[in-house]
């Protein structure tokens, strides 16, 4: 995996995460597909996304978990990539 997809897969992992909750604040569509979905709740709302819609206490524990899985495959990727630089450097120099 080069650096160019490493980069995607972190794009793509974020805009999973925050790409229903932006969407739902802006289109009520949205929102309804995701309430009907049980991914938004409309009772005992602790994160309000929109219109009385929003996260409880085990949907932010689950969104809570998967940023720390981003995070971590991110400083994964970043500390390969030093890593594979620091390699392909030392390689070079003892040439």
């Amino acid at each position: 995996m080069n650096e160019k997809d490493t980069d995607a897969l972190l794009v793509i992992l974020v805009a999973l995460l925050a790409g229903p909750a932006l969407l739902a604040s802006v289109f009520k569509p949205v929102q309804k597909m995701l309430i009907n979905w049980k991914i938004l709740v409309t009772d005992n709302v602790l994160i309000p996304i929109g219109d009385g819609a929003g996260l409880d206490l085990p949907r932010i524990i689950i969104a809570v978990c998967v940023l720390v899985a981003i995070v971590l495959l991110g400083a994964m990727l970043v500390r390969r990539t030093v890593e594979r630089r620091a390699l392909a450097r030392k390689a070079g120099e003892q040439r």
